[in-house]
């Protein structure tokens, strides 16, 4: 049973149970006050589980949405931003611009395209490594301009985008050389042979029905603008126009084409004779190049040549050249007629290449070409200032090639050339020279280079040569050969071997022949 009771003025609680023994209880009494504190201690433990139950969801609820937002902030950054650089990529750019340009209606904007000239050659010739400093570099000067209306980018590898607002094309084209300056300045001591400099092509919105125009579409056209930029044009900023288009179309048809016509065997070997001047005008070689024959759809060399240059299939196609000479100049060493030298063109990507000397060595030796036979012209421009190229010369004639140096006299010629570097030939560019005003300074500039070349024991060929009056100049201040017109033009393959077969000991009359 259980009863209450009062004792000293205070309440009990009070149980007895009889344990069935010799009559005795088991009794039992608490203070009632105790089963108070004792209820309330059982509260307040279970308010406390309570809240910390509270604060355990409340710490996970907190956990999980920053960890999902440090997980879109990372997926912001991979969507908006630039991994190298830390600028924006191009899909930041484009919202960007979207915004600009539906906030400023009568502004015009400048929406420019841009990369880094002879970028691929400071990578090969510094390494990755340094080229991406470059770019971080380069893309801290692009974005230091940014402002509340100014927005750039990087797109890829060395090429960067961007908007701005444009008071004039002046103002734009001159703000742009400051920035050039800058970038040639900075890199010009690594790598003088290849200094880094920007080209950029620009759309601007205030075009006949710009409007209409996407933005992608304008970055399209201002990549357009940049080709024109990058194909010899006299200035390194250029704006787009309506009769570019054609041009960026004709080059795209072009490159869908490459590949299949180098399957197809269309690029054909021509051969334009080298003369030797000092010995009764007999052939002693020829320069091999090369002409796309498409019956359809004919490419002067103009259109593909600097186009392959910039896509990197110029490597592809100077192969195929090189093989093609070794096999017509094998072919004819078996039918028993004799040695002809042959120079083929290698671009300085070419050059560059990790397996370049392994193959070009392995098809030497496949067709069974003997030593002295090919020459291998480069530019002269990869020649200025690179150690490399020195060595990769003497390795060539180590290996039975000569080696001559082309357009001498074209470019940023240096006389530091002719002293360290161990060519075999020097080519001079007549055509270059002949845009001199003053033709009594010409020559004597001509007269001096050749008298220097041959102290040197370097052998002289003046390319470009389309006028009698030339040859007897060039003999009588001893150049050993002559190309060009006033003795043949390219021709095919056929015709050079009926040439050869026509030519009395090998002798070629002036031709006279008129520059196409």
């Amino acid at each position: 049973d259980v009863f209450f009771y009062t004792a000293g003025g205070k309440k009990h609680f009070a149980a007895y149970e009889p344990l069935g023994v010799n009559n005795w209880f088991l009794f039992c009494t608490v203070p009632a006050a105790a089963l108070s504190l004792t209820s309330n201690a059982l509260w307040l433990s279970v308010c406390a589980i309570i809240g910390l139950a509270l604060l355990l969801a409340f710490f996970l609820l907190w956990r999980v949405r920053s960890i999902s937002n440090q997980y879109h902030g990372e997926l912001e950054r991979m969507a908006f931003l630039d991994p190298l650089t830390g600028i924006r990529n191009i899909n930041r750019l484009k919202m960007d611009a979207a915004v600009l340009t539906r906030r400023n209606p009568d502004l015009v904007f400048a929406v420019w395209y841009a990369d880094i000239k002879n970028f691929k050659f400071y990578n090969e010739m510094f390494g990755y490594e340094m080229g991406d400093k470059e770019l971080v570099r380069i893309a801290a000067l692009l974005a230091a301009g940014d402002g509340p209306l100014v927005r750039c980018c990087r797109v890829s590898a060395d090429k960067f985008a961007g908007i701005r607002p444009m008071s004039s094309r002046e103002e734009f084209t001159r703000d742009f050389q400051a920035l050039r300056k800058r970038i040639e300045d900075d890199t010009t001591r690594f790598s003088r042979a290849f200094p880094l400099a920007l080209h950029v092509g620009v759309y601007s919105t205030d075009m006949a029905h710009a409007g209409e125009v996407s933005f992608m579409d304008m970055i399209n056209r201002a990549n357009i603008a940049l080709r024109v930029a990058k194909e010899g044009s006299a200035d390194a900023c250029v704006f787009y126009s309506d009769d570019m288009r054609g041009l960026a179309l004709r080059q795209l048809e072009i490159e869908s084409r490459m590949e299949a016509a180098l399957r197809d065997d269309q690029f054909k070997l021509y051969f334009q004779p080298k003369v030797d001047i000092q010995n009764g005008n007999r052939i002693q070689g020829a320069e091999v190049l090369t002409r796309w024959h498409d019956d359809d759809r004919p490419v002067p060399p103009r259109d593909f040549i600097p186009l392959f240059e910039r896509n990197g299939f110029i490597i592809q196609l100077d192969r195929h050249i090189f093989s093609r000479a070794c096999a017509w100049l094998h072919q004819r060493l078996e039918e028993g007629k004799s040695a002809l030298g042959l120079a083929v063109n290698v671009s300085r990507l070419s050059l560059m290449q990790d397996d370049f000397l392994l193959y070009y060595s392995n098809v030497k030796e496949r067709y069974g070409i003997p030593d002295g036979l090919l020459e291998l012209e480069c530019t002269e421009s990869l020649a200025l200032f690179d150690d490399h190229f020195r060595e990769m010369v003497l390795e060539l004639k180590k290996r039975g090639f000569r080696c001559s140096l082309d357009d001498f006299g074209a470019g940023f010629s240096s006389f530091n050339v002719l002293k360290d570097l161990p060519i075999d030939v020097l080519k001079l560019d007549m055509l270059f020279l002949r845009k001199s005003r003053d033709l009594a300074r010409e020559r004597i500039v001509v007269s001096n280079i050749i008298a220097m070349a041959r102290e040197l024991g370097v052998r002289t060929v003046a390319e470009g040569v389309e006028h009698a009056e030339e040859v007897d100049f060039l003999r009588s201040r001893g150049c050993n050969m002559v190309q060009g017109y006033v003795f043949a033009r390219p021709m095919s393959e056929a015709e050079f071997n009926a040439l050869l077969d026509e030519a009395r000991d090998g002798v070629l009359p002036l031709a006279q022949a008129e520059p196409a």
